[in-house]
């Protein structure tokens, strides 16, 4: 079940705030992706990261 569907429990303004550091191409990868599915982007980065778990990390880039 998605958590985000309902709407007493979608964060708001004074919800904490996550900063993420990435290349402007990542963002814009990241933004078209939001858009393709019809999520918002904070929506689309929430509903990919709750129980998504990497398969191995190798130096500093995830892999699966």
């Amino acid at each position: 079940m998605n958590l985000w569907k309902k709407q007493s429990l979608l964060p708001g303004k004074n919800s904490p705030r996550i900063k993420v550091y990435c290349l402007p191409e990542e963002k814009q990868q990241i933004e078209r992706n939001a858009k393709r599915v019809g999520l918002a982007l904070s929506t689309y980065l929430l509903t990919f990261g709750i129980g998504y778990e990497p398969k191995g990390v190798v130096g500093r880039r995830l892999t699966n």
